[in-house]
């Protein structure tokens, strides 16, 4: 028996499932908001961090467990919060506390030529990007097998069915990952919308005009349009003509009740709702109130595990980071500001599940008295003192000590080209004529010092 559909599709419950996980990070969700400030001294860097909970327009305290682990990164017992804030405050070399969720370092290195700094942060994220990525890809397999189960038990007696099936396990699986990266992409690069990106690609693979997949993914198709794609595009996978009429197993299509109704009975009868349900019942027998379990919750999350940020989905946490440096960083990802001789960084910022924020910033501070008492003026700053400090870092202590001491010989004037361009350490191959080239330890600091000495 073959059947016309009527309009009363599961249009509403189609698109109220798919936009569930979206919803879920919506603007007005609670979320943490930090504040990092921070500035090298040396002694090490100074972190001040400040943060509080954000709901809507409104400003709560931190979750309490939230609180404590925070504390205890600043060895510091939980204050009471000023004007609903929490502050924090402390100083640290090497490894940076984990306030905000990941790792951090900050490097000092003082020479007497100047001093050299690295500050190199990730917040959150997974430091193990493919073992984020495999989980992502994992929870596409799980959502697929969900889609061929329950499709299966709508329409598996459908000659056709052979042929959805064979879709389902190749290009709607693929599909799926393709499409998990790029939500993993926006997150990477801020100027990508998406929801444009993935529309372009829904189009691409067929799934619909490039019209109908950018109003899908803004969010602004009808449910009318929906109930004219969803029964379209199954009769076209199965071989059937997509206007219709269709056959009696599309009765599950022809409400949004039967739609939910057929949805929740597959999911009651998976082993994973039988899961939830006896951790349910444990969780009722200790609160009678406890919410009722919704079978549809787990494709909601796997979702999330999918596209978003994790099994619990929450809204972005807002993260502010500023860093005096004194002097512009040669190398940085954020924005330099020189009113304020500080770099500054705005990200938001997720669970394991996402791409990490990462903060750096590369920079240095010449001797300047110290230089030109031996070379007349200022030769290494920026990048050029960076490296030297590496070099001379990496000496051992007896070529460090030769070549301090051969340093403080060293005066402005004729000949100081010459001096430093022959110089060698005591365990450098020796040259056995006058013209030999030989390699030298030293050779590093020697042409970072000429560049500027030797005209070119």
């Amino acid at each position: 028996m073959s059947r016309s559909l009527p309009r009363r599709l599961p249009g509403r419950f189609l698109l109220t499932l798919c936009a569930a996980a979206c919803l879920m990070v919506a603007a007005g969700c609670n979320h943490n908001v930090y504040q990092l400030e921070m500035k090298a001294t040396p002694d090490g860097l100074e972190r001040s961090l400040t943060c509080w909970r954000k709901s809507g327009n409104n400003i709560g305290p931190m979750p309490e467990d939230e609180l404590k682990r925070i504390a205890a990164q600043y060895h510091t017992p939980v204050e009471p919060p000023l004007d609903r804030q929490h502050h924090f405050r402390g100083t640290f070399t090497d490894k940076l506390p984990e306030d905000v969720g990941g790792t951090g370092y900050f490097v000092r290195h003082e020479n007497p030529l100047g001093t050299s700094y690295a500050y190199q942060e990730r917040f959150r994220g997974d430091v193990d990007t493919t073992a984020a990525l495999a989980r992502r890809a994992a929870a596409c397999d799980e959502l697929t097998n969900l889609a061929i189960g329950f499709l299966e038990q709508q329409l598996g007696s459908e000659p056709g069915y052979p042929r959805l099936r064979e879709f389902l396990d190749t290009q709607f699986r693929g599909d799926l990952k393709n499409i998990s990266l790029q939500f993993w992409f926006a997150a990477l690069e801020p100027k990508m919308d998406a929801a444009v990106r993935i529309a372009h690609y829904l189009a691409e693979r067929g799934y619909g005009s490039p019209a109908e997949m950018l109003r899908l993914m803004k969010g602004l198709t009808g449910t009318d349009e929906v109930n004219e794609a969803v029964p379209r595009f199954l009769a076209e996978q199965l071989g059937l003509p997509p206007a219709g009429p269709y056959p009696a197993s599309f009765a599950f299509l022809e409400s949004n009740e039967a739609f939910q109704q057929a949805l929740e009975g597959y999911f009651r009868a998976t082993d994973e709702y039988q899961r939830r349900q006896a951790e349910w019942e444990k969780r009722r027998a200790a609160n009678p109130d406890e919410p009722p379990l919704n079978p549809t919750d787990q494709v909601v999350e796997v979702m999330g595990r999918a596209f978003l940020s994790g099994p619990v989905l929450t809204a972005s946490d807002e993260l502010s980071v500023k860093l005096a440096t004194g002097v512009k960083p040669y190398a940085t990802n954020g924005a330099w500001q020189e009113g304020a001789r500080q770099v500054v960084w705005t990200e938001q910022i997720e669970g394991a599940n996402t791409p990490a924020a990462f903060c750096f910033a590369l920079w240095s501070e010449p001797n300047r008295d110290a230089q030109r008492a031996r070379f007349g003026q200022v030769l290494l700053e920026g990048e050029d003192l960076h490296n030297y400090i590496g070099w001379y870092q990496r000496l051992n202590v007896d070529r460090q000590r030769a070549w301090d001491n051969f340093l403080a010989t060293l005066k402005p004037g004729l000949g100081l080209e010459a001096r430093i361009g022959g110089f060698r350490f005591a365990d450098d191959p020796q040259p056995e004529r006058a013209d030999d080239v030989l390699p030298s330890a030293a050779d590093p600091a020697r042409q970072l010092l000429l560049k500027r000495l030797l005209p070119h």
